[in-house]
């Protein structure tokens, strides 16, 4: 019996994906400093999964009540799309970022889409990695867009794919490392 939203979520084959391998992936890459875009209940157990692991974790989340699930003293409150502002402010350098659930959940047109790649774009160093979970009944393909193309590729490993999809499920894990 599935007692939580939480529990539900991660019975899901995109979250047991994130859950069983991304999470073991960037424990092993270790990229200096994660952040995390979008802060809700279920995706706590994504934040404590890499902290405890002791990567630098951060989240970011425009909406101030998001706070409370998300790192505490490393959130930032504030909007994805201007986020190269935020990080000078903040004075942040991050190394990866995950951006899940966040394309066609709150950045829904395809110009706040294009202002947030190009946004992150200038965020990441040369050979961070973005980690873009979307869906594709609620999203434009985000690694069509220009800004995209040219900010970022696809990252090509043999333990990690560079596009995950699952049966019956729209969800979609994008893969790509800053040029």
């Amino acid at each position: 019996m599935v007692r939580n939203v939480e529990e539900w979520l991660n019975q899901l084959p995109d979250r047991a994906f994130m859950q069983a391998t991304i999470i073991p992936w960037l424990v092993t890459e270790r990229p200096s400093r994660v952040l995390s875009v979008g802060c809700q209940e279920y995706s706590v157990g994504v934040h404590e999964g890499l902290t405890s692991s002791g990567l630098d974790m951060w989240t970011l989340d425009i909406d101030p009540a998001a706070k409370r699930w998300g790192v505490p003293g490393k959130h930032i409150v504030g909007d994805i799309r201007y986020l190269d502002e935020l990080a000078s402010t903040h004075e942040l350098s991050i190394d990866c970022i995950i951006l899940n659930g966040v394309f066609g959940f709150g950045v829904n047109k395809v110009a706040d889409m294009r202002l947030t790649l190009e946004a992150i774009g200038k965020v990441l160093p040369t050979r961070g990695l973005l980690i873009i979970g979307w869906n594709v009944d609620c999203s434009e393909d985000p690694t069509l867009l220009l800004e995209c193309q040219l900010h970022f590729c696809r990252l090509d490993l043999e333990a990690i794919p560079s596009r995950m999809q699952f049966p019956y499920s729209t969800h979609t894990y994008d893969f790509m490392v800053r040029l």
